[in-house]
């Protein structure tokens, strides 16, 4: 028994491609969109062309597989396909289209015909062995290794995401195919083993009889043809250079190897005979690793058998397929499975397929169609050219070992052909990727190789309005072109486009405008905090038109495309407007920094913002004049900032040496070197807000110091209390900094409203009674000032004095002169209080008055300040000459009396009197001698005044009356003090004395009011005279008739003349 057919039971599988090559001039256009890997809606019709996504292939992205049957609805879910794809004597075209975009379709067309049962093993039957070929997908049977080189979905593989078995793995149980490509075109399917398609042994009654092309071997005849199918309707022929063929399954080899092998139908291969000419060249290969044979000893390879005349190539086997080998079992296969091959047949565009399997064998078939693409983001547009590649290596012109070959096939230019750099590779489609490295690493070798990018130090480095150039590598006859995405917006715009520039001597430099708007005014770098992601550049060449014209899409018929991702390091400034609004306050919000406008221009270019640029834009080099500007008024209210430039947070790769000059009114000069990127701030901080008043007197002009306020506003602490400075002021928050009495200022202040009231009235005045407010502080009036209302005068609070009392001292003389010197006692009776001295001031003004006493005139008196009350007045001393009044006055001062002076009256005191005192004597004896009188004279003493000697008591009363009854003694009292002086002067002596004519003076004066004569006045005796004098009565009898007589005379004589005259 055939342990292959009993357990595995062999299937035979080929897959075969057809390669094309393009050899006429296409006009094509801008939107090529050709079709990534999807199944076939089912076998003939038009079919998308379909190409691989996965796989260690060399060329993954360049064979353009054909698909026998849809996977979504052929096989997805199924456990036993059924997918026929071509009967005996049937033919059929199998289609497939390449959207090129504005060039049209590229059309292949490969037909299946003549498909032919060659045998079966002798112990089956043709009823059983002669079925049709059947669709199936690479990677089903564990062994196969198809599937790895190529696949979509990914290859088969375990349970466990492992793409060989290990140790607690079974198959089939753990098994998985992820492969959705159904490009194995088999003569069977495996599942059905030697059984009929319902499970039962070939032959039981009942059972189907449904052919399953188990064991048998058989060809079918595949030809390609391509064409290019224009939107003019037109059809144009492309040639088609070979076809690719590849078994689909692994082989394996038993006869002459397996005891039990005694015929050649044990051994399983895949066979392409053409009778075009041919060269057999080896694109991959592919087995298990260790692959060795366990009948052997050898490495299981697969040899490629060339016969009839090289037109003929068999893929056989050496031995068991890998999987069976180094250990491996049906249920622990061993490795990737293989030995698998991937033949390229140059030159052929018809074949005959031919396969065996011992049990079942599958072929994959195919097309390449060499075409570059770029593989720069999808918003850049489809980009490709078609071209005509050459081959070299991996031949194969006589039996070989396959692995053996070295190096394998590789496609090329020549150096006729336009090609940027020294490589290219085809591409089955676009591939648009985020590196612009799609392509770049999917095939044999980087075909990205135009531009030396290690030259670019960090990418290109340029500035807007510079010129930027790039020598680009190139061989052949056209043009090139380049584009690159200066102002990042995913597209090339036409005028991002370099100059068209021939390829002379295998190299070519583009020049570029760098436009103002470069990268949208923001630098282009990966990772740079600010900055735009890297943009993108394309550069083609073709000579299609000669190279002129040349687009930064559509597909070209010759040439290349290579796509780079690029930093774009271009200098950039980033303003930043910071405010600092430490002053302002809920009530007065700051200003944001919005309401500035900061701008940094160069020339032409203006960079411009509310409060900031936002992120770093681009700004020429050299010299850049930085401002800050704010139609806001409140923006007066901060002050002026200084720019402070720095290299931009989160910069890569630069080597910052930019600088800032000094600032002055918000203008600096910026100097910005190579690619900076250079970020400048400027802070304005809020100023700090101001008090300011006063306090003045009634007259409203005045100041008057030391008063206090309570003061309230923003943030100012509860019972913060604001004392007058004078001299020298404080440095506290909320103290007094005006030095000057009566005039406050308060710095330091929060923005906002404010307002005070009076704590403490300058002494002498009532407090002002209520609140009053400032204008508010704001941005625009820092100072606030307070706000006109009753009581408010010219900034200032007006206080009016306390009451004043005013009394005078005066004589008690009729219009008596005011009297000076009195001292008095002033008692607050009700509230109470301690009594107070007051002594009259007299001094030449009020300021030498330095007692309560504050008039300077004499006998005036003005107490300042009284508060309201009663108080009493009491007489304490009096000047000299004066008596003491001991009176008690009474004054109210009353709450209307503010700003006025209660006048408590005129006080008068009555004036003290003198006296002098005198005494008449013998000048010889010194006795007292009676009888004199004198004359007094002096300040106010009416004229002709005699004072009469009493000579006994009683003594008559009055004025100038002697008082002293003593004879010849004499005392005067009630005489007024003055500083002129009295006269005495004797009148009438004494009988029998001589007449005393001296006139003696006395003064009487304040501080001497009794004046008395030391010395007695002495009068001598008189002669004796003719009549007798002796005194007394008969003596004064004698003398008045003596004068009667005389006077009678004398009128009797002025009669007798009157009569005399009267006669005459």
């Amino acid at each position: 028994m055939i342990r292959s057919r009993s357990v595995r039971l062999c299937r035979r599988v080929v897959s075969l491609v057809a390669v094309c090559s393009v050899g006429v001039a296409l006009a094509l256009g801008a939107n090529a969109v050709p079709t990534a890997a999807s199944a076939a809606p089912g076998a003939g019709g038009a079919l998308p062309a379909v190409f691989a996504t996965g796989g260690s292939g060399r060329y993954v992205d360049t064979i353009q597989w054909l698909q026998w049957g849809d996977y979504e609805t052929q096989f997805k879910g199924q456990a036993k396909p059924n997918v026929p794809v071509l009967d005996y004597d049937e033919t059929k075209d199998f289609v497939n289209e390449r959207d090129l975009g504005d060039a049209g379709n590229l059309v292949t067309t490969c037909t299946l015909s003549n498909l032919q049962h060659l045998g079966h093993s002798p112990d089956l039957t043709d009823a059983q062995s002669k079925g049709p070929l059947v669709a199936t997908i690479p990677g089903a049977w564990a062994g196969d290794a198809l599937d790895n080189l190529y696949n979509v979905g990914g290859p088969g593989q375990w349970s466990d995401g492992s793409e060989v078995w290990h140790s607690g793995l079974t198959y089939p149980a753990d098994y998985v195919n992820k492969n959705q490509m159904a490009i194995g075109l088999a003569n069977g399917y495996a599942y059905n083993g030697a059984n009929t398609w319902d499970g039962k042994p070939w032959g039981t009654p009942g059972a189907s009889t449904e052919p399953t092309g188990y064991a048998a071997r058989v060809s079918v005849d595949y030809s390609c043809t391509a064409e290019l199918h224009a939107p003019d309707g037109s059809v144009k022929p492309v040639p088609v250079a070979g076809l690719v063929f590849a078994d689909a399954e692994a082989s394996s080899r038993r006869y002459g190897i397996k005891s039990w092998a005694t015929t050649q139908w044990t051994d399983e291969w895949v066979q392409a005979s053409t009778d075009q000419a041919v060269t057999w060249r080896v694109l991959d290969t592919m087995r298990s690793d260790p692959c060795i044979s366990k009948n052997t000893g050898k490495q299981v390879t697969t040899d490629a058998e060339v016969s009839g005349g090289g037109q003929t190539l068999r893929l056989m086997p050496s031995d068991e397929e890998c999987v069976y080998q180094s250990g491996g079992s049906y249920s622990r296969p061993n490795g990737l499975g293989g030995p698998d091959a991937v033949m390229f047949m140059e030159g052929a565009t018809k074949a005959t397929i031919t396969m065996q399997g011992s049990g079942y064998s599958a072929v994959a078939l195919g097309l390449i169609v060499a075409t570059d693409f770029g593989d720069a983001p999808e918003s850049y547009g489809y980009s490709g050219a078609l071209f005509q590649p050459k081959w070299q290596g991996g031949e194969v012109s006589s039996t070989t070992d396959v692995f053996g070959v070295q190096p394998q096939a590789t496609m090329y230019l020549d150096q006729s052909a336009p090609r940027l750099g020294e490589r290219i590779d085809a591409e089955g489609r676009q591939m648009f990727s985020a590196d612009a490295q799609g392509d770049d690493s999917n095939a044999i070798f980087d075909d990205e190789d135009a531009i030396d990018t290690t030259l670019w130090n960090g990418g290109i480095r340029t500035a807007p309005g510079a010129t930027h150039t790039e020598a680009v590598a190139c061989e052949g006859a056209g043009k090139i072109a380049g584009w690159i995405d200066w102002n990042n917006n995913g597209v090339f715009d036409d005028t991002e486009k370099s100059d068209e520039v021939p390829c002379s001597g295998n190299t070519a430099t583009l020049t570029w405008k760098v436009p103002q708007d470069v990268t949208n005014t923001v630098r282009s770098v990966d990772g740079e905090t600010g900055s735009k992601p890297d943009s993108y550049m394309r550069v083609r060449m073709t000579k299609d038109n000669d190279g002129n014209d040349q687009k930064p899409t559509g597909i070209t018929a010759t040439g290349e495309v290579e796509d780079y991702k690029v930093s774009i390091r271009i200098p950039t400034i980033q303003l930043n407007k910071n405010v600092d609004d430490s002053y302002a306050s809920d009530e007065v919000p700051g200003l944001s920094a919005d309401q500035w406008t900061v701008q940094g221009q160069s020339g032409d270019v203006t960079r411009s913002g509310q409060g900031t640029t936002g992120d770093p834009q681009s700004i020429p080099q050299g010299e850049v004049s930085l401002s800050e500007t704010s139609d806001n008024p409140e923006a007066a209210g901060y002050g002026p900032g200084q720019w402070a430039c720095q290299e931009t947070p989160g910069t890569n790769g630069e080597s910052y040496s930019s600088a800032v000059g000094a600032t002055t009114d918000g203008k600096a000069t910026l100097t910005v070197n190579g690619q900076d990127r250079v970020t400048c701030d400027i802070t304005n901080a809020a100023k700090p807000g101001s008090l300011t008043w006063k306090k003045l007197d009634a007259d409203g002009t005045t100041p008057v110091g030391g008063s206090e306020w309570a003061l309230s506003g923003p943030e100012v602490p509860q019972d913060t209390r604001v004392a007058d400075c004078v001299g020298t002021c404080g440095t506290g928050a909320y103290e007094d900094q005006d030095p000057d009495p009566g005039e406050f200022s308060l710095t330091g202040l929060k923005w906002g409203t404010y307002t005070i009231s009076e704590t403490a009235a300058p002494p002498g005045y009532t407090a002002a009674t209520g609140e009053f407010a400032f204008t508010q502080i704001k941005g625009s009036a820092l100072e606030g000032t307070l706000v006109p209302a009753e009581g408010v005068t010219d900034n200032g609070v007006v206080n009016k004095r306390l009451p004043s009392v005013s009394w005078t001292k005066v004589d008690d003389t009729e219009d008596g002169p005011l009297l000076g010197g009195s001292v008095w006692t002033w008692r607050p009776v009700d509230p109470g209080g301690p009594a107070a001295e007051v002594t009259d001031c007299r001094a030449d003004s009020a300021a030498e008055c330095t007692g309560m006493d504050k008039d300077p005139a004499e006998g005036r008196f003005l107490l300042n300040d009284v508060a309201a009350g009663t108080y009493s007045l009491t007489e304490k001393s009096v000047p000299n000459g004066y008596e003491l009044d001991t009176t008690v006055h009474t004054v109210t001062v009353s709450a209307d009396d503010v700003g006025q002076t209660v006048n408590a009256g005129a006080f008068v005191n009555k004036r003290l009197v003198g006296s002098v005192v005198w005494r008449k004597v013998d000048a010889d004896s010194a006795a007292a001698l009676s009888g004199s009188t004198w004359t007094l004279t002096g300040p106010g003493v009416p004229a002709d005044t005699v004072v009469t000697d009493c000579g006994q008591a009683p003594c008559e009363a009055g004025a100038y009356k002697d008082q002293d009854p003593a004879p010849g003694a004499f005392e005067l009292r009630g005489l007024a003090w003055s500083d002129q002086a009295y006269s005495l002067t004797e009148r009438e002596a004494p009988a029998g004395y001589t007449l005393d004519k001296t006139v003696h003076e006395f003064t009487i004066s304040p501080d001497a009011l009794a004046q008395s004569f030391d010395e007695a006045f002495r009068n001598s005796k008189a002669g004796v005279p003719l009549l007798p004098l002796t005194g007394g009565l008969g003596a004064y009898l004698f003398l008045i008739g003596g004068a009667v007589l005389c006077a009678l005379a004398m009128i009797a004589a002025i009669v007798r003349r009157r009569r005399s005259q009267t006669v005459h």
